[in-house]
């Protein structure tokens, strides 16, 4: 979508938004699941099932330690057998149950895509039977002296940076309430640039919420900030690049595919701030990004459906989650309102109520019933939330085009039962569930399809 034809009507449904592109973890490796090792020749004798060092850590490398290691997001570290082996009974069971590694898109009685996603680290059946019987072996470390060779893992840092960006001043706020406010900078662009990578860096992780990172093709009336951005807030005449959660990775368009930024073009870094008690905090977060100068075969977007639903959008409004409800249902159907456009990634998104949500397209001529699953994923995890990026060819992409509405089907369980309502509720000062409404805070929900399009860039701009 080129930049100088951005609508107002497409800065709502087009606009970039990136929550991870992949979890914190590796692409899996079956190649050590079946090795095993003979006994050594001088006599000590390797034990006859699997061992930490010749058929376990390779493993573990391949599909838990980009979190679990020191200095990592997860709570403890894995990367060696001594830090491994007093968590193994937990491990085998957080991977028999589906909970880790991190992944929420699931083939289901009710979602059976016909693409796969690249980068599901999740475990094959021949590994994990292999770390059930080592655990049942009582986990032995095995002789160095036969390690397999362990992966070697990607930074999950942006690379080649074009410029990096941070507010202007450290913005300090009085909690517990929360605060919404925007900072911005100067891309220094002379010329058109082609970006392909964004990657929010965060300072206070403990009040960061969330981040929106837009492009604006002038300089904002508050220029360098701070200025209060409030929830849900469209930005007049900016487009949406990104949206960072807690332990998202960089957003990196696919190859030859890029996002078209004009020159004179500004950023801004529009922050939620949500502290967890009363106190003074400060932050100074920011944001890294990657252009090319020229243009890619294909222009791409990022679509965020139904992020502001209509009346006639709810299948039965209004947006309403009783408190006590346990498996509360909410449907949004946006009719697509662009040219056709293949879809490269999708996501879901909610907040803490949710707790499964489904995305379907309904063709022309194609009744509900038979409408193609694009994306499930039944355990949605608010600190776990992504974008899942199709794993086919550009050509071969499934396509969104006139016609087409996405269905978002969101159920929620505004319960005490659900960990995340008892936290939101536990961090207002709450103990009791309350009435849940459509909004942008906590406490409140949503019912959102993100998706990632691209077209090639001697199409006409699909924008409406």
């Amino acid at each position: 979508m080129p930049a100088s034809t951005n609508s107002a009507r497409a800065t709502e449904f087009m606009f970039a938004v990136a929550l991870a592109s992949s979890v914190l973890a590796c692409n899996p490796d079956d190649s050590h699941a079946d090795a095993q090792a003979d006994a050594s020749d001088d006599g000590d004798t390797e034990p006859p099932g699997p061992t930490w060092h010749r058929d376990i850590a390779p493993l573990i490398h391949t599909h838990c330690v980009r979190c679990h290691q020191a200095g990592g997001v997860a709570p403890m570290s894995l990367d060696d057998h001594a830090s491994a082996q007093p968590w193994a009974a937990q491990m085998l069971d957080e991977i028999a149950a589906g909970t880790m590694p991190p992944w929420g898109a699931r083939v289901t009685e009710r979602c059976q895509p016909d693409h796969e996603f690249r980068g599901d680290p999740t475990l094959t059946d021949a590994e994990l039977d292999l770390l059930a019987r080592w655990l049942a072996a009582d986990t032995p470390a095995g002789d160095p002296a036969t390690a397999a060779p362990l992966p070697e893992l990607d930074s999950l840092d942006l690379a080649d940076v074009s410029a990096s960006f941070h507010n202007a001043l450290p913005y300090a706020f009085e909690g517990p309430d929360d605060a919404y406010v925007c900072f911005s900078a100067d891309l220094g662009l002379s010329e058109p640039a082609f970006l392909d990578g964004i990657q929010v860096l965060p300072d206070n992780q403990a009040i960061v919420h969330h981040v929106l990172v837009w492009v604006t093709p002038t300089e904002p009336a508050g220029h360098p900030g701070p200025w209060d951005c409030p929830p849900g807030a469209i930005l007049d005449d900016a487009w949406l690049l990104a949206i960072w959660v807690p332990g998202a990775s960089p957003t990196i368009f696919p190859e030859d595919v890029s996002f078209a930024v004009p020159a004179g073009a500004h950023v801004i870094l529009s922050y939620h701030y949500h502290p967890p008690g009363p106190g003074t905090y400060t932050d100074r977060s920011g944001v890294a990004l990657r252009w090319q100068p020229e243009p890619t075969p294909w222009l791409g977007a990022f679509a965020m459906l139904g992020l502001h639903p209509e009346p006639t959008q709810l299948v039965d409004p209004p947006f309403m989650i009783p408190a006590g409800a346990s498996d509360h249902v909410e449907t949004v159907a946006e009719p697509w309102p662009a040219d056709e456009v293949s879809l490269f990634s999708i996501g879901t998104h909610m907040h803490y109520v949710g707790h499964d949500q489904r995305i379907v397209v309904q063709r022309p001529g194609q009744s509900f019933a038979d409408a193609d699953c694009l994306l499930h994923t039944p355990a949605w995890d608010f600190d776990w939330q992504r974008m899942y990026p199709i794993d086919r060819p550009l050509e071969q992409l499934p396509t969104l085009g006139p016609g087409d509405t996405v269905w978002m089907d969101c159920r929620y369980d505004n319960t005490l039962a659900n960990p995340g309502v008892a936290q939101a509720l536990s961090e207002q000062g709450l103990s009791e569930t309350q009435d849940v409404h459509w909004g942008d805070s906590s406490l409140d929900e949503m019912c959102v399809g993100l998706v990632g399009v691209a077209w090639p860039i001697a199409t006409p701009d699909p924008g409406p």
